[in-house]
């Protein structure tokens, strides 16, 4: 029989048994897709989403066709599939499981990308090309006169390389990546008013409008200031139904204007100048060679609470974005509502972008794709951010990375730190985990010499840490103490409302007793039969073993 592209697709479905791809052919029109795209394919009586992870040639006798591609180019590249496949592995999962987790959530949805050229080249882009290999001059010059063109495009023009060039280039600032996709919102618009009619017309109208009060301050307003958004008409308290007249008796006018979604330009924020401490300084001369090196180094941050971590990451994602390259920022589920969004945002504005669990999936999908069109530069999120799409990942930060919230309940339970571990490895990139109160294997490891231990022992302004005591009850006994609050506790509780300040006492746990001791020697009764600590219960005046039910 005759030759034909064969790919073999993973396909994006539950079952657990599915854990091999099926093999589909590609029909002439769809010769462009290769490993990494997502497609559409016949799968029993439906039609499934798949990921394509080989293609060869071979013989398409008895195999059904691939229908159509959701995107213009891969989806996954080279180290996501890479990932994906170290996921499964190591966690146990399905292929399927494993490469879900790079997809939004929204099968099918269909997107296209272009390649555009920028405009004028500076000096130093343009030496650059000069000492480079000729196809990246070649690409660009190809995209300078025929304007944007895709992927499978340009890969038919310059060959197998173009991938790689055409990462570089984006990198450098040369070329531009833009994605669209095909459900995205309609366009959005505002309604402002503004005058129909001259001032002088205007200015005398004023008179003629004494009985109608409303009507004249809106005059007045837009004498005053050429037009009126919606903002200003609702903060100056005037109802639409008063520019609705005003427009029949013909002196207001409304236009429509589109609403745009700022991209980033870096003068709009306001760049807070922090003086960084010396200890800051010192972590950040470890980091920022890492960064500039482009190696995968991993280091773990052990910063007391107050010490100032989060303007040491700001720092570094600085350095990562003036290479170009992107940043994750993973916090913990809970942190995601507090000040390092805002510290970040205050810092990077519409670069950020946050990922969260309340997105809709539509949202999300519309924030993956600003990450992989490289339109939005840094992403701040919780566990499933580590899976952000980010075509050229400098950094990968943890915070706070001894969070069991890191992990994933569900399968495939992966652990967030070791994915992104993995993730750095793989593209070259930094990973920063940060921590008042490390991790024992994380320490263990940076002690072993695995990852780089860093340290920030004091806190900013010389700040105090709070003071912490340990007290031993037993010696209270000996006193002849046989209250549950120890002395000094009782005091110190006794100050504090003395001030008029409060108090919260923390007790780890309800119910009566989970242990009974021996307050002369601190013995627990435990159970004979397990060894486990035996729990009191005041109902019967009973020791009960949790365990064996002894």
């Amino acid at each position: 029989g005759c030759m034909a592209k064969i790919a073999d697709v993973i396909v994006n479905l539950t079952p657990r048994n599915l854990n091999k791809p099926f093999s589909y052919f590609l029909p002439d029109e769809l010769s462009q897709v290769g490993v990494g795209w997502r497609v559409l394919v016949p799968f029993g009586s439906r039609t499934a989403e798949g990921f394509v992870v080989t293609v060869s040639e071979g013989n398409p006798e008895g195999l059904k066709a691939v229908l159509e591609t959701l995107d213009d180019e891969p989806w996954f590249d080279q180290h996501m599939l890479e990932l994906a496949s170290w996921l499964s592995r190591y966690y146990l999962c399905s292929p399927a499981d494993a490469m879900r987790l790079f997809i939004p959530g929204k099968a099918g949805v269909k997107s296209s990308t272009v390649y555009q050229a920028s405009g004028g080249l500076t000096m130093e882009q343009q030496s650059y090309l000069a000492a480079r290999r000729s196809i990246y001059r070649d690409v660009c010059d190809f995209l300078q006169e025929n304007g944007p063109k895709t992927l499978p495009q340009l890969t038919g023009q310059f060959g197998s390389e173009t991938e790689g060039a055409l990462r570089l280039l984006v990198r450098q600032g040369l070329v531009h990546k833009e994605v669209t996709t095909r459900h995205t919102a309609k366009p959005q618009y505002r309604t402002d008013w503004r005058l129909a009619v001259s001032r002088e017309e205007g200015e005398a109208l004023l008179a003629s409008l004494k009985g109608k009060p409303a009507q004249a301050r809106l005059l007045e307003e837009l004498l005053h200031r050429d037009r009126l958004t919606p903002d200003q008409m609702k903060e100056l308290k005037i109802s639409g139904a008063t520019a609705n007249s005003a427009a029949k008796a013909g002196w207001a006018v409304a236009e429509k204007v589109r609403l745009y979604r700022d991209s980033y330009s870096g003068d709009q924020c306001a760049v807070r100048q922090f003086n960084l401490t010396a200890q800051q300084q010192a972590v950040l001369a470890e980091i920022i060679p890492a960064l500039t090196d482009g190696n995968h180094v991993s280091f773990l941050l052990h910063g007391v609470t107050g010490s100032g971590k989060t303007q040491v990451y700001i720092e570094a994602v600085t350095e990562a974005r003036r290479q170009n390259r992107q940043a994750v920022i993973l916090v913990p589920e809970i942190a995601l509502t507090g000040q390092i969004v805002n510290r970040f945002k205050e810092r990077f504005g519409d670069d950020v972008v946050v990922l969260h669990s309340r997105l809709s999936v539509g949202e999300r999908y519309d924030t993956w794709q600003r990450l992989r069109s490289g339109e939005a530069g840094i992403v701040i999120g919780a566990r499933s951010a580590i899976f952000a799409p980010v075509a050229d990942p400098g950094i990968f930060i943890i915070d706070e990375e001894q969070e069991f919230t890191y992990k994933q309940e569900e399968s495939p339970r992966y652990h967030t730190r070791e994915v992104a571990l993995r993730r750095g490895a793989l593209a070259g990139a930094v990973v920063l985990m940060g921590s008042a109160t490390p991790s024992v294997e994380s320490y263990h490891l940076a002690l072993q010499g695995k990852h780089r231990l860093l340290a920030m022992p004091d806190r900013i302004d010389g700040a105090f840490l709070p003071e912490v005591k340990i007290v031993d009850m037993r010696e209270e006994l000996k006193t002849g103490r046989r209250s549950v609050l120890s002395e000094p506790l009782a005091q110190l509780l006794t100050e504090t409302v003395a001030k008029g300040e409060q108090a919260i006492v923390l007790l780890n746990r309800r119910g009566y007793s989970t242990f009974v001791m021996c307050r002369e020697c601190g013995h627990v009764m435990s159970c004979r039969h397990c060894a486990v600590s035996l729990v009191y219960h005041a109902s019967g005046g009973a020791l009960r073993c949790h365990y064996c039910g002894g």
